[in-house]
């Protein structure tokens, strides 16, 4: 999907003559990077909602709260 989008950018960035063209390929650009990144956000979420259930199943709070506390030992 990222290579599609950056694909995009630079034919949308290069395209100079064709100003019908170019709003064209800005609009296509555009659409393909709202997709791009809802799908990161998607993920994300889905990443982090995963590692909370998984990785602690006793208690998620000891792990989550360790984490975004900035306390989390190095091993």
């Amino acid at each position: 999907m990222r290579k599609r989008t950056n694909a995009l950018r630079r034919r949308y960035q290069r395209t100079l003559n064709n100003e019908d063209l170019r709003t064209g390929r800005k609009t296509q650009y555009i659409e393909e990077k709202k997709k791009y990144q809802a799908a990161i956000r998607k993920e994300k979420t889905n990443s982090w909602k995963q590692y909370c259930t998984i990785t602690t199943p006793n208690n998620p709070w000891n792990e989550v709260y360790r984490l975004a506390a900035w306390k989390q030992e190095s091993h």
